[in-house]
């Protein structure tokens, strides 16, 4: 594991006299309260380590005027098209909306979300839309830097490498002995609860994950159940698969895996 840099004796002094506004778990305040995307929408922003991420789901189906992808060809007046049956294309499902979830899900699903949380819930991208290229079963290849993608400007889709330092800075200050991460990401409702083993999260740092679930096609499934994130990176090999990270009702870890660039899912960005 990475040693975690912690903030030096200086700078926490420096800092008390903001100490209302910091939670219990000794959080420095983010500079910014906020930040906006190219549809309008704002966020609420918190630290984790030296991270600086977004505490809610992408709900975005324009590219910033900073992006890779602004006005490119493959765009319909910049705004990614949703074409029905369309698998390779880029694309983006509202999760949020009960009318794209599957009858399993609808039958299943055991708990009332409230609007605001709702609203989290953002929208379901495949990859390419994510990271920003036309086709993402033919152009799964690595960037070099950042990848803004369909982030706002000053952001970017995080690539495996910084979703590692998440993980490794959770890992790090908790002293943890095993992989339970993920339960100190997801918020403490939200999440199905009607069965055995149910494990609801802890959400000390703020980053409020819920489970809005994945996609595939314009059908969403799993929601209540799980919450599944792009990587910018994709999967070595030229298969056309891209990694991600996921997290469960049932289990506190946060998982690392890579899935097919179709599969549509949620988009936290991280400031450059």
């Amino acid at each position: 594991m990475k040693t975690v840099k912690f903030i030096s004796i200086a700078l926490v002094g420096a800092l008390l006299v903001l100490s209302a506004c910091k939670k219990d778990n000794g959080k420095e305040p983010s500079p910014t309260d906020q930040v906006t995307d190219a549809c309008g929408n704002t966020y609420p922003v918190v630290k984790i380590g030296e991270q600086y991420w977004m505490s809610e789901n992408l709900r975005c189906n324009k590219y910033a005027n900073q992006s890779e992808a602004y006005n490119a060809s493959w765009l319909i007046n910049n705004t990614i098209p949703t074409p029905e049956g369309v698998v390779y294309t880029p694309y983006c499902t509202d999760a949020s909306d009960k009318n794209n979830w599957n009858s399993d899900s609808k039958t299943r699903y055991g708990v009332d979300l409230t609007d605001a949380q709702v609203e989290k819930l953002g929208y379901l991208y495949n990859w390419a839309a994510a990271v920003g290229v036309a086709n993402g079963k033919e152009q799964a290849t690595a960037f070099s830097g950042n990848r803004q993608g369909i982030c706002p400007n000053g952001w970017h889709v995080p690539s495996k490498a910084e979703w590692q330092t998440l993980y490794d800075y959770i890992y790090n200050e908790k002293s943890l002995k095993s992989n339970t991460v993920g339960k100190y990401l997801k918020t403490t409702s939200g999440w199905y609860n009607g069965v055995f083993d149910y494990k609801p999260g802890l959400d000390i740092y703020g980053f409020a994950v819920l489970p809005a679930g994945n996609a595939s096609g314009n059908i969403v499934s799993n929601v209540g159940y799980s919450a599944y994130f792009h990587t910018s990176t994709p999967k070595e090999g030229g298969n056309s698969e891209a990694y991600g990270l996921s997290l469960y009702y049932n289990y506190d870890y946060l998982n690392n895996n890579h899935g097919d660039t179709s599969y549509g899912r949620s988009v936290r960005c991280v400031k450059d």
